[in-house]
Order: structure tokens, then sequence, then C-alpha cells
């Protein structure tokens, strides 16, 4: 009795664990399948039909997980070869986790609208809002966009996995409503839904002119700082200029928490190294430039001897970071430099710009005998 009771609870714990596996992963594709039919019904302003066509495709290359695939055939659509690398590089470009549903929609929007010969989005946006609307987009998107092989029967079945199952679904849903900027007579922008007012809203809102900060309800043209919140979908912070996140400017603007490294109007917290302030060549830890730090830190043309967040280009001999001593020349790192250097605390062994602390014993430097210790000259 005892053993059977073992194996029971055994059998019990096992399904429990499965069943805690399986629920979040479902509940997070529903999720997914929810915002990818936003994204496309609001941000490309497709019918509800164009769009049942296009979810029925990414429903058979990836079932909405944004993380299928491999590294060579990745994403929701499956993008492969040169098009996964063209993914990758527009998100990094542009500031989205190429991990994520809103990176990836964003990418097949560009992809639509700027490299794709084929004409799917132009079709897509012709198709009636009918059940065959839904039918024909999966078609197409199928034999042309995604072209997988076997293209004319898997065409049909995407056809009809959107007419027969997403149709019925999403065919009937009302437009979600988003948030708009109206004028007044004096020249101020309130942000409304439909007919409310938003007067306690914080945040961004995009028209056709731009994407604007908004602050209990009223559009502040007048600010200029850096400021968080959602733009375009995107969490982050930005740079905001007379009101207006600046998505053009690239390099450093202040707010009372510091000064930030913004690329492309958004703070990149990734940054960790030396950039351009618009007047000095400054240290930026996690996005955010370091007055205070003094060592060695690098940019893309070279590493660089930092004295208070501040490159010194005068400077000449050893200096430190993490990564060991190194030998410097004007200010720089020099990689070619193997030979002995001097400093306040004794002569030293450097090869290939690095003090070596590992050498110890005799070596032949530069024509001279020289006895070592842990790197340091002894004799």
């Amino acid at each position: 009795m005892k053993h059977w009771t073992k194996l029971f609870c055994a059998v019990l714990t096992v399904s429990l664990l499965l069943l805690t596996l399986l629920v979040p992963a479902s509940a997070a594709t529903f999720e997914n399948e929810e915002e990818v039919f936003e994204y496309l019904t609001t941000e490309m302003n497709l019918n509800n039909a164009a769009a049942c066509g296009v979810m029925a495709n990414i429903d058979q290359e990836s079932g909405f997980r944004p993380t299928a695939g491999t590294w060579s055939s990745y994403g929701l659509c499956q993008w492969s070869g040169t098009r996964a690398d063209a993914l990758r590089s527009y998100c990094s470009r542009n500031g989205y986790n190429v991990d994520t549903v809103q990176g990836q929609m964003h990418f097949l929007q560009y992809d639509l609208e700027h490299d794709d010969t084929t004409g799917t989005l132009n079709y897509l946006r012709s198709v009636p809002n009918t059940d065959q609307g839904a039918y024909d987009a999966a078609y197409y998107f199928c034999y042309n966009f995604e072209r997988p092989s076997n293209k004319a029967s898997r065409s049909a079945y995407r056809g009809d996995l959107a007419r027969n199952t997403y149709w019925p679904e999403y065919g009937g849903r009302a437009p979600k409503q988003a948030e708009t900027l109206v004028p007044d007579a004096n020249g101020n922008w309130y942000a409304y839904l439909g007919d409310t007012f938003l007067s306690d809203y914080i945040g961004f809102i995009t028209n056709a002119a731009g994407t604007w900060r908004v602050e209990y309800g009223k559009v502040i043209f007048g600010i200029t700082s850096v400021l968080n919140g959602i733009a375009k979908g995107i969490d982050g912070w930005w740079y905001v200029e007379n009101g207006k996140i600046n998505y053009n400017f690239t390099g450093i603007r202040a707010n009372q928490a510091g000064s930030w490294r913004i690329e492309k109007g958004k703070v990149n917290f990734r940054c960790n190294e030396v950039v351009w302030d618009g007047a000095e060549w400054r240290y930026c830890r996690n996005g955010k430039v370091d007055y205070n730090y003094s060592g060695v830190a690098p940019n893309a043309a070279g590493w660089w001897r930092m004295e208070n967040g501040k490159v010194n280009f005068g400077y000449n001999g050893l200096a430190p970071n993490d990564a060991g001593w190194w030998y410097l020349k004007n200010g720089k790192v020099d990689f070619g430099f193997t030979g002995l250097c001097t400093n306040f605390a004794g002569t030293w062994y450097v090869r290939d710009g690095k003090v070596r602390f590992d050498r110890s014993g005799t070596y032949r430097i530069n024509g001279r005998t020289v006895q070592l210790s842990g790197g340091k000259v002894v004799g």
C-alpha cells in the first residue's frame, strides 16, 4: 500500500508540474495573438480580414512565439538567412528587443513597406472585410511573402484557417480606440479617448505631426528634457524637444537625474563607452554620463584615459581599469607597445599594451636583460 501511495503522489506531483508549465505558455501565446491582431489593425491600419490572414500564417510559422526557431530561421514569421539578419539589425538600430512581439511586428511593417517587392501590403489593404477576404489575405501572404515549400497547398490550408478559425473570432471586433489629440482655438492640444477628455493622462501620444508629451491631458509644447513613458508601443526614456520626441537626435542630454546617452531619440541604457557630448569626450556607464569615473574606457576608436569622466588626451604612461593596467600614449592605449614602462611604483614589463603581472624570471626585453617578479623589474 505504501508503495502505491508513493507512486500516486509522484504521478500527481509530475502532473501538477506539467500543468503549471503548460498553462503560462498557453496564456502567453493567447496574449501574443491578441497583441499581433491589435498591431495589425491599429498600427498598420489593416481591416480585420487582412489581419486574420496574416495571423493564420503566423500561427503556422511560429505559433505566435517570437522566440520560435533557430538563429538562422527565427521569430513570428520565421525570417531566415539574410532576412533574419535584417530583423536583428533593424531591432538593434531602432531600440527594439528582437525577442518580443512588438519588435518583430515593427520589423514586419518595415519589411512590407520598404523591402518587399511582392505587393503583399497593397494586396492586404485591398481585400474586403469578409470571410473570403480573410481567406484571400492568408493565401496571398503565404504564397508571395512566406513562400514555404509546397506553397500552393500550404497557402490553401492557411486560407481555410483564416476563414474558419480566425475570422469567426476576430472578424466582428470593433477597432480599438486610440488616444487622439484635439486642438482648441488657442493652439492648445488636448488628449481624448473617443469623447472622453483624459484629464489624468501623463505620457506620450502620437499623431501625424509626431509623438508628443502629454501631462494631465494637455500637450506641453514648452518642455525640453529626457522623459520616460511608452511611445509608439515601446517603453523607454525619450529626448523631448519643445514637447515632441526628436527621433533624429543622437548625443547627450540631461534631466534632473543626470546626463544620458540618446540614440535616435531614446536613452540607450546599454551604452558603456566613451561618447561625445558636444564639447568633450565623456564616459557613459549604463547610458548615464559618469562625471566621477577615472580609469581606462573604450569606444570604437580605441581605449582612452578618463579623468573625472573626461578623456585626458595629454596622458602618457600606465593606467588601470577592471581588466588590468595599460600603457597609454596621448591618452590612448597603445596595443602595439611592448617594452618597459616606469610609474610611481616601479618599472614594469608591458606586452601588447598591457602590464604582464604574470611574468617572473629572466627576460630579454628590447636588448636589455632584466629580472622580473610579478611583471615588475627587480634586477
